[in-house]
């Protein structure tokens, strides 16, 4: 279940070392609990989302250095897959990540409940957040869990932001451009994002260029390492008691 820095180039940063102390916990304490499919499942796409997020990331990264001058509707049509497909990617990697501190807390209590399809369904990271604090009052890993997505925490913005723009892109479809060719001091695509009720008023433009790149990067890098950071810590903290 553990992964090595060495097994791909990762293209910004994944918290290897807390993810292989969490691998190496729960097969020492819990590979013969029922439940263990489900935390590998999960825990393994924690690193193949990520992984591939970063891929997506330096695939889009070099073709928005091109100059609109040569890049055809083709290789924007690419780049729109790619930006779905980076966005659904780091969300799913931290869903899993959400999962799988899920089943930790399973193997320890028992809860919450695995034995249907319809109770795994209702597992979401705020559900997982209020798990945690029911079952361990009196340990941080709730809190932290709470606050990295709910909209009145500073600490969300980064979730927040990956979870906006994948759900844009899921259910309202691909983002329109406006494309500037050589104007002023910016030769690149700006993306609209329009409002459903009134859909000629955007809400949102964001420049399609590096930057834009960048910040999915460093934000989905906050967001998993503070979760395995937390978790390490709270098993950790169940080692030594």
């Amino acid at each position: 279940m553990s992964v090595s820095s060495d097994s791909a180039e990762v293209f910004y940063s994944f918290p290897f070392e807390d993810h292989k102390f969490i691998s190496k916990f729960v097969e020492e304490h819990f590979q013969q609990n029922d439940n263990i499919r489900h935390f590998s499942f999960a825990w393994n796409g924690v690193f193949q989302r990520f992984h591939g997020a970063a891929e997506l990331a330096s695939m889009l990264e070099q073709s928005l250095a091109s100059s609109n001058s040569t890049r055809s509707n083709e290789s924007r049509n690419l780049e729109d897959q790619t930006i779905f497909y980076l966005y659904s990617s780091a969300l799913s990697a931290i869903e899993c990540a959400y999962f799988s501190a899920a089943v930790i807390c399973n193997f320890i209590t028992e809860k919450p409940d695995f034995s249907s399809e319809a109770q795994i369904k209702n597992i979401s990271p705020k559900n997982v957040s209020k798990i945690y604090k029911d079952n361990f009052p009196d340990m941080e890993l709730g809190d932290l869990l709470g606050r990295l997505v709910d909209k009145d925490c500073p600490e969300s913005a980064p979730y927040l932001r990956i979870h906006w723009l994948r759900n844009v892109l899921s259910h309202r479809g691909q983002l329109g451009r406006v494309i500037f060719l050589g104007n002023g001091n910016y030769d690149g695509d700006t993306a609209l994002i329009t409002n459903p009720n009134l859909p000629h008023q955007p809400v949102a433009q964001i420049a399609l260029d590096q930057k834009f790149v960048g910040e999915l990067r460093e934000n989905l890098s906050i967001v998993v390492t503070q979760i395995l950071a937390a978790l390490r810590a709270f098993l950790e903290g169940q080692n030594s008691s």
